[in-house]
């Protein structure tokens, strides 16, 4: 006699069960992850709005100040000028952040890792940032040592720079100081970022570097995606064999950023 073969009964009623239960375990994870992912998404497009929004606010209004230029004295149009170009860099940083949190999703990042002096590099960074930081009463230190060429990609390191050196800005008080160091030995050159600033609690050091995590949330920052310190990471260590270390004594005590650059001329390219 022939009998019907029901693969159902081929598992006893427990296993069901219990295969069961994963199922519906796994498919509760996958919509708390999706849940979250909206979250971010919706949390990412209302930053962007007002990151992007209120610099543009300040471009459109000091300009149209400076439209009326005869109403004004010239040191005060000088001020107004670097307002405009303060926000302007601002915007160009956010969009840098993006065009390289596209590519590294893409798996389309790359790196040109030629042998340079970060020391002109530093040099150029600070420049930059001088005058923005004289308007916010704050005093640049540069100190550094003379250093020899290392393998790194000079566009993409500049970016880190300016993102450590733009949250060490936002984080320090006015009458407070940035300094900007190197250090090096035989295996790696070490650049230091250190601010006089609000200082992070030792619970939230780590949190700093995770993507999607709000500057202002942690450091109490006005400006800032949240990508910056860990598309900054990505770079150090994916395109340069290198690291971030952030260090502070606690809230109010400023805050430490060092940058290890390797001297291995081996360092991945992509």
């Amino acid at each position: 006699m022939w009998q019907l073969y029901c693969p159902l009964m081929a598992h006893p009623p427990e296993d069901l069960a219990a295969q069961n239960e994963q199922l519906r375990a796994e498919l509760d994870e996958a919509s708390r992850q999706i849940e979250r992912l909206q979250t971010i998404r919706s949390d990412v497009l209302s930053r962007l709005s007002h990151e992007i929004k209120t610099p543009l606010t300040a471009i459109l209004g000091f300009s149209e100040v400076l439209l009326e230029a005869e109403l004004y004295e010239m040191a005060d149009i000088k001020d107004f000028a670097l307002e405009i170009h303060e926000k302007a860099r601002l915007m160009h940083l956010i969009s840098e952040d993006l065009i390289s949190l596209a590519r590294m999703e893409a798996g389309m990042m790359t790196y040109d890792l030629r042998m340079t002096e970060v020391g002109p590099l530093l040099e150029g960074v600070a420049s930059e940032f001088r005058e923005e930081c004289r308007l916010r009463g704050l005093e640049v230190i540069l100190q550094l040592q003379p250093s020899c060429p290392l393998p790194i990609d000079q566009e993409k390191l500049h970016q880190v720079l300016c993102n450590l050196l733009r949250n060490a800005m936002d984080a320090t008080p006015k009458g407070g100081q940035i300094s900007i160091l190197t250090e090096e030995d035989l295996e790696e050159c070490r650049i230091i970022i250190r601010d006089t600033g609000c200082g992070i609690e030792a619970d939230e050091i780590n949190q700093i570097f995770e993507k999607f995590t709000q500057i202002e949330d942690i450091l109490h920052h006005q400006e800032g995606l949240g990508l910056g310190l860990a598309l900054s990471e990505r770079i150090i260590e994916d395109g340069h064999g290198g690291r971030i270390i952030a260090h502070s004594d606690g809230k109010g005590k400023g805050a430490e950023f060092v940058v290890h650059l390797s001297r291995d001329a081996s360092a991945p390219e992509s």
